[in-house]
């Protein structure tokens, strides 16, 4: 049973071995994440923002750490009218870099525009003798003044670009 055994580890040995350093397997698996990332931005300066959210999904999850894929992220889900995982995106663009001021600002801009969204359904359903609609009208005129001041004159422009790296 020994002896058997013996040979059994053995010929284990001669099995054939991976002669792929690790070295090569990192390069490639850098090469997949760039020629990813140029896929990424192409999709995105295009406009193809179903392409851009795929590549860049999958950048976040092949570099986690990285801030830049998880902001652009929140841009494509903010101008497809996605407010919550823009926030979310945006909130892990700030977890990764806190100093990011695009992300401070694009989820500023997220977060006003569904504050107006709130005060526009207050003023429906509110008379317009109530104290609140007459606030809720205010509160709305005044957000969408500076949503307008930002954005040259409209108030659905989408969030910032990314700064060039």
């Amino acid at each position: 049973m020994a002896l058997m055994l013996l040979g059994l580890l053995l010929l284990g040995g001669c099995q054939p071995q991976n002669l792929r350093p690790d070295a090569t397997a990192s390069e490639t698996t850098a090469t997949n994440t760039q020629e990813l990332r140029e896929k990424a931005v192409q999709a995105y300066n295009k406009g193809d923002w179903e392409t851009a959210e795929r590549a860049y999904v999958q950048l976040t999850e092949q570099v986690p750490k990285e801030a830049d894929s998880w902001f652009r992220l929140g841009n494509i889900y903010a101008r497809q009218g996605r407010p919550a995982d823009a926030i979310a995106a945006y909130q892990e663009t700030l977890v990764r870099k806190p100093k990011h001021a695009k992300a401070w600002h694009n989820m500023g801009i997220v977060q006003l525009r569904q504050a107006s969204n709130s005060f526009m359904y207050l003023e429906d359903v509110t008379e317009p003798d109530d104290p609140l609609h007459e606030r809720a009208t205010l509160l709305l005129d005044t957000m969408t003044q500076l949503l307008e001041s930002d954005f040259g004159g409209t108030a659905t422009a989408p969030p910032a670009e990314a700064a060039a790296n």
